[in-house]
C-alpha cells in the first residue's frame, strides 16, 4: 500500500493532467487503494476524454466488481457496439444481465456466444431453463 501511496502522489504531481491516461492510471491506483468513489470519479473523467472499448470495458468490470450491476449494463453495452467480438466481455454482459433480473436478455446474449463452449454451458444451461419457464408462464397467460 505504501508504494501505491507514493505511486498516487507522483501522478498528481505529474504536468500530465487532464488527459485519458492520467485518469486511466489515477483510476487503477485508487482502485487497487480501495478508494472506490474516487476511483470512479477518474473513470468518469476517462470516459468525459474518450468514449473508447477500454474505458467502457472498465467501468462496465468495475461497477460489476463494486455491484452497480444495473449500471455496468450501460457500458458493456456502449463496449460491444465498438468491439462486439469479445465472447469474455459478451459473457460478462450476459451474466450482468441476469444479475439484474433481465433473463430473456441475458439467455439471447450467452446463446449467441455459447456454441458448446464449455466455460459458459453452466450459466447457459441456467438461462436456458428459466426462458424455457418463462415461456411456460406466458402460454398460461394466454389461455
Amino acid at each position: 500500500n505504501g508504494e501505491l501511496n507514493n505511486a498516487y502522489k507522483v501522478i498528481q504531481m505529474s504536468n500530465a493532467k487532464n488527459n485519458f491516461d492520467f485518469y486511466y492510471i489515477t483510476f487503477l491506483i485508487l482502485k487497487d487503494l480501495n478508494k472506490i468513489k474516487e476511483a470512479e470519479d477518474n473513470l468518469m473523467e476517462a470516459l468525459k476524454i474518450s468514449s473508447n472499448y477500454k474505458i467502457n470495458k472498465s467501468i462496465a468490470e468495475f461497477f460489476m466488481e463494486i455491484g452497480k450491476i444495473k449500471d455496468s449494463l450501460k457500458y458493456f453495452n456502449d463496449a460491444l457496439k465498438i468491439k462486439d467480438n469479445d465472447e469474455e466481455l459478451v459473457y460478462k454482459y450476459g451474466n450482468s444481465l441476469f444479475l439484474s433480473k433481465n433473463i430473456v436478455e441475458s439467455f439471447n446474449v450467452i446463446s449467441k456466444i455459447h456454441n458448446g463452449i464449455s466455460k459458459y454451458y453452466f450459466l447457459f444451461e441456467r438461462l436456458n431453463s428459466l426462458n424455457n419457464s418463462i415461456n411456460d408462464i406466458q402460454k398460461c397467460y394466454e389461455q
